[in-house]
């Protein structure tokens, strides 16, 4: 990384440069499930990654970002950054009509609107079975709550979500699913709305599935 901004220093156009310095994920140093070496994980430690971004034509300065963002944001921030125009209703559209699942954050950085505007979604991949049976998974991940849903295969009833109140346990230790059914439900049809609008079939599906049972 020092290398590559050096570089640009050397050919005068450092300043004119948008440089993004981040990872893919983080990994957990405990036992987490569907989990072999602690990497494709929806909680906390694997989830929260390095993200700088620097453009002193375009971004400001030394500001440290708490409301949510997400690795699809890139794109899109980058693109309008670029002078990409092809805008329709904040959602950044590429040629053939396909959708980004992440919004340019262009207008929210240069305002300072550091605020949890909308939910965080984790798309996880399990690296092995739960209980016994493979699945998919969801997260949604507000300012104070996540709520982790899943499709097994073989569903094993006992474990049918989690929920977790990360201004209290910010480990992820208490699972609040069972206790706070109208949270769950709150929160399970904003992924079924996240789903619907990103075209995100499992999303609806566990959203729906969850809001129904829980509300």
């Amino acid at each position: 990384m020092g290398r590559l901004i050096e570089a640009l220093g050397k050919n005068n156009i450092l300043e004119d440069t948008l440089v993004v310095f981040t990872t893919e994920h983080g990994r957990s140093w405990q036992p987490r499930p569907g989990t072999v070496e602690g990497m494709c994980t929806a909680y906390e430690e694997s989830s929260r990654i390095p993200m700088i971004l620097r453009y002193p034509k375009g971004l400001p300065r030394g500001k440290v970002w708490n409301a949510g963002v997400t690795l699809v944001d890139l794109a899109p921030t980058i693109l309008e950054m670029a002078g990409v125009q092809a805008v329709k209703g904040g959602i950044l559209d590429p040629p053939g009509g396909s959708i980004f699942q992440g919004r340019s954050l262009v207008g929210e950085l240069r305002l300072g609107r550091d605020e949890w505007s909308r939910p965080v979604v984790l798309e996880n991949i399990p690296q092995a079975a739960l209980d016994g049976s493979f699945y998919e998974e969801r997260a949604l991940r507000t300012e104070r709550y996540k709520l982790i849903l899943r499709l097994f295969d073989n569903r094993p009833e006992h474990r049918p979500g989690e929920l977790y109140d990360l201004r209290n346990d910010r480990e992820e230790k208490v699972n609040l699913y069972a206790a706070e059914p109208k949270l769950v439900a709150q929160l399970a049809r904003q992924l079924a709305d996240w789903g619907r609008e990103f075209r995100d079939e499992l999303a609806v599906a566990l959203g729906e599935a969850h809001a129904k049972r829980s509300g």
